[in-house]
């Protein structure tokens, strides 16, 4: 048996390390590095040394055994010489069969959905079953990790009923993939199987063992590996350790971060300890001191004090745009540091150009969430490429595919929602001839509100279509090409076209209905069969996301075939139609539940801009030279939560079930890590105040307010910041920074003048011309509000009623108005009136009709619709919109350009008329009343 055993160094700094390793007659380059992060894999590689993370060790023992097709062999896999030759191809190299093992792992995460649900078809067609379909995610998730961590289903102990069914599901997909138990039956061998060759199983895990070292490592007599940054460690990498173990001929040395005191290294200690059959380690003294603000931190720690805190700032930002604005404003200073010194930072550039600013790296909490906010609300940092799941072709396929339902039975059907139509149709992708525009089929959509079914969408799009053309356009039809005007004239002569979906060419609805029927046709070509084959339809998929592609860049095509030749494996399997929304997913990259999700959390994303705070392990082995930012740290994330066993089994039903079904050791890391995972946040918190080079600075954020929700921050940065209160002397006794908030861009230099528009001089008489030639019943409109008359008539893309209450009144209203200016009879006016609004209850249907005020005889005008408020007697604004519409009063130009307007006229300051208003979405003046 070999080395096994650890060292404790009070900083893990490449020469620290080094130093140690001297005293072993090792070198830092002719060891084999193992880390728990990519992050800190990619900081050692940088060095000049070969390392690899742990979860691709792994992959290298697992995943060439899985059976048959899914076999990942390790041919492909870069070995040390591709890595002395060219460290960037030989990255790519690993990237590139990195990407094939995903793509194994999804596979076998479709195949888990498809038995699970083919389970509860034959098995356990009852709530708990469902319940499991239904969060199929989560189930999948905590499967694959409990197979990681060598449980087995067989026998275990859930006391719950939905525990129980779980577990003769999760047994049921064992029994038919064989590929789901890979993991357990190579990585949980005894390990003294492998060191007398005891027993088959045991003789095979020797063999692929010394295999992988020898592809990641080289064909050596004895290997070192030096093990980094396990300040906590998970089942399956303990299970590795104890395998290598047992080679006689591998070293191991783990370098643990500890100078045993320090409150801030208290993690590593529960993990390094003899019960759980791990090395205790060695402490060394370091001849490396740590930063004033790592310092001032421990102090702090241990109730000696703040210190100066010097080169930490703490900022508030009240939303997510504040913190794109902060990290905006740290890119202007650094990119004007860069600019002041470039020689002093070796960045001149040949021929006297600018060096190119480098990407900056920040960490949060939740990282991927704040990286979306990142990209939707700035370019605070260099763009990425787009994942396909954000792309055109993404919205497309999941919006086709995620309107497929399947009931536990088998039976499919479809289920469409205004969203997914959308995204379908203004793709791109719809192979449909004159596909309408995005914002006339929106308009369209609150008609298709109570719609579901593929059939109910085609039937109300040809209504549609038909009630344009034979009943709206007759009366007043929109056409392109006519004046302001005319097209002014014909649509306030037209009450039915104050309905939006209304306000359509005939075009436009034949538009809507082609693309309706296209769509439905290409669902219920997926749904047709309860069972498909997935070759078949990967072929449509596959074409489709090379069509998008082919102006892509060819990384971006590259990455997209790895993706595709990974799932070309046992394309003949059938699966549940309802599988396919899953399938689509994973291609995407949208989710995916795998083996890596929760038991490798191996890092951050090579391609993200805001890496996840565990990618400050780097820091420990080389400080950075730039400024540091950790965002995001609310205590609602930071530090964070974990849970021992997930969904839908607890930490009991290990703890019932017999030791050969689940190694107490496993229930021991997993609950040690549940209640130790704060202490976890706590290290990286240390390295980050140890990690910035002197004369950087740290920035610690938290976002304060999220949807009206108020968040405190994390009390581990509270530690450094004065306290909230309003006593002086206690301020002045504890100490700290003051938190600081975002300057606001109004705060902010001018970096600029604000254009001034040239001055538009209309004469009286011009400006008389133009009200009067506009029609009446849509110029009155500017009685009530020369800002609606703007929006609603002059600009806006459509005349019609917005809100869905004004909708539903006009409703009532519309049969008697048609009728009173005789446009159409009785009959024909009710029938227009049902097919414009057939989307209505019953109960609102009678309501309006009860409550109508425009009547075939009495009652009001038919131009009250116009404004669905006022009387013919009033002095309100409503009153006098009403009146002017009919003819009774005039309006003048005055109503309609008040004095000081500009680009628009101002609105009312009367939130009456903003309630009646049918454009009050648009109006960035709206007056909402006080309740």
């Amino acid at each position: 048996m070999g080395v096994f055993g650890a060292v404790a160094l009070p900083r893990v700094s490449k020469g620290e390390i080094e130093r140690v390793l001297g005293t072993m007659d090792r070198r830092w380059d002719s060891v084999s590095h193992v880390t728990a992060t990519t992050t800190l894999t990619r900081g050692i590689r940088d060095s000049g040394a070969l390392a690899l993370p742990v979860a691709t060790l792994v992959d290298l023992l697992v995943l060439p055994g899985l059976p048959g097709a899914l076999a990942l062999p390790l041919d492909d896999f870069p070995g040390p010489a591709a890595f002395g030759q060219d460290r960037r191809a030989y990255n790519d190299q690993v990237g590139a069969w990195q990407t094939k093992a995903k793509s194994r792992r999804l596979r076998i995460g479709i195949q888990v959905d498809d038995l699970l649900r083919q389970f509860v078809r034959e098995q356990a067609d009852n709530p708990s079953g469902r319940a499991l379909v239904a969060s199929r995610r989560e189930f999948a998730r905590t499967v694959h990790a409990l197979v990681n961590a060598g449980v087995d289903p067989r026998g275990l102990q859930a006391r719950d009923v939905l525990g129980q069914v779980a577990a003769r599901a999760w047994e049921f997909a064992e029994d038919n993939l064989e590929a789901l138990r890979t993991p357990r039956d190579l990585l949980w061998v005894e390990p003294d199987d492998l060191t007398h060759d005891a027993t088959p199983d045991g003789t095979k895990v020797a063999a692929a063992l010394r295999s992988a070292l020898r592809t990641a490592f080289g064909d050596q007599e004895r290997w070192t590996l030096v093990h980094h940054g396990f300040y906590f460690y998970t089942p399956p990498q303990w299970a590795m350790f104890q395998l290598l173990r047992a080679l006689p001929e591998v070293d191991q040395v783990f370098v643990v971060h500890d100078d045993g005191t320090n409150p801030a290294f208290k993690s590593w200690r529960h993990y390094f300890c003899t019960e759980l059959n791990m090395p205790v380690p060695r402490l060394i003294a370091g001849a490396e001191t740590v930063t004033g603000l790592a310092a001032d931190f421990r102090g702090v720690l241990t109730g000696q004090g703040s210190g100066t805190l010097a080169g930490l700032d703490v900022r508030e930002c009240r939303s997510a745009t504040e913190l794109v604005r902060l990290w905006q404003q740290e890119d202007e200073r650094h990119a004007a540091e860069r600019a002041a010194a470039p020689a002093a930072a070796g960045e001149s550039a040949p021929g006297g150009e600018a060096a190119e600013t480098p990407v900056r790296i920040r960490y949060a909490a939740a990282a991927k969430d704040v990286e979306r906010l990142a990209q939707r609300l700035g370019r605070a940092h260099q763009p990425v490429d787009a994942r396909l799941g954000q792309l055109p072709v993404g919205t497309f396929l999941m919006g086709l595919h995620g309107c497929i339902r399947q009931e536990t039975g088998g039976r499919t059907s479809v289920e469409l929602d205004g969203s997914a139509m959308l995204d379908i149709v203004t793709s791109g992708f719809l192979d449909v001839a004159a596909p309408p525009r995005a914002a006339v089929l929106r308009r369209a959509l609150p008609y298709f509100e109570d719609c579901r079914t593929g059939d109910q969408w085609v039937q109300r799009a040809e209504l549609l279509a038909t009630t344009v053309r034979e009943r709206v356009a007759p009366l007043g039809a929109r056409e392109d090409g006519t004046t302001d005007v005319e097209r002014l004239k014909a649509a306030a002569a037209n009450p039915a076209r104050l309905a939006p979906w209304a306000d359509l060419s005939v075009a436009e609805a034949v538009s809507i209905e082609r693309a309706v029927r296209r769509v439905v046709v290409l669902v219920e070509e997926i749904t047709v069969r309860e069972r498909i084959t997935l070759g078949d339809h990967l072929g449509r998929v596959r074409d489709q996301l090379r069509r998008a592609l082919a102006s892509a860049a060819q990384e971006e095509r590259d990455r997209l075939e790895d993706t595709l030749r990974g799932f070309s494996v046992q394309l003949e399997d059938e699966i549940d139609v309802a599988g396919l929304v899953d399938v689509v997913a994973m291609l995407l990259g949208r989710e995916a539940s795998t083996a890596r999700e929760e038991t490798e959390p191996d890092g951050g994303d090579d391609d993200a801009q805001v890496q996840e705070l565990r990618g400050l392990d780097v820091l420990a082995l080389e400080r950075s030279t730039e400024d540091l930012h950790l965002a995001n740290l609310a205590e609602d994330v930071f530090p964070s939560r974990t849970s021992a066993v997930g969904w839908p089994f607890d930490v009991e039903d290990l703890l019932r079930s017999d030791d050969q079904v689940v190694q107490p050791v496993v229930t021991t890391m997993l609950t040690t890590r549940a209640s130790t995972g704060a202490l976890g946040d706590l290290y990286l918190f240390w390295v980050a105040l140890d990690g910035a080079s002197p004369g950087r600075s740290v920035t610690l954020s938290w976002q304060s307010d999220v949807a009206a929700d108020r968040r405190r921050l994390s009390p581990l940065v509270a530690l450094l910041t004065l306290p909230d209160v309003d006593d002086l002397a206690i301020r002045q006794i504890a100490g700290g920074m003051a938190v600081a908030p975002v300057v606001s861009a109004a705060d902010r230099p001018e970096i600029g003048s604000t254009p001034v528009p040239r001055e538009v001089l209309v004469s009286a008489s011009d400006l008389d011309d133009v009200v009067t030639a506009l029609d009446r019943r849509a110029v009155a409109a500017a009685k009530a509000c020369p800002r609606r008359f703007a929006l609603q008539w002059a600009l806006g893309p459509s005349a019609g009623f917005g809100p869905e209450f004004l909708q539903t009144m006009l409703y009532g209203n519309l049969a008697g108005a048609l009728e009173k200016v005789g446009l159409a009879s009785g009959l024909a006016a009710a029938v227009t009136a049902n097919d414009l609004w057939p989307h209505l209850t019953t109960g609102q249907r009678r309501s309006t009709q009860a409550r109508s005020v425009v009547k075939k005889s009495g009652g009001a005008r038919p131009e009250w619709l116009l404004t669905l408020a006022g009387g013919q007697n009033g002095t309100g604004p409503a009153d006098r919109a009403y009146q002017a519409a009919y003819g009774g009063t005039s309006v003048k130009p005055a109503d309609v350009v008040p004095a000081g307007s500009e680009f628009l006229p101002p609105g009312v300051d009367d939130a009456k008329v903003c309630t009646m208003c049918p454009v009050q979405s648009r109006c960035s003046q709206r007056k909402k009343p006080e309740r």
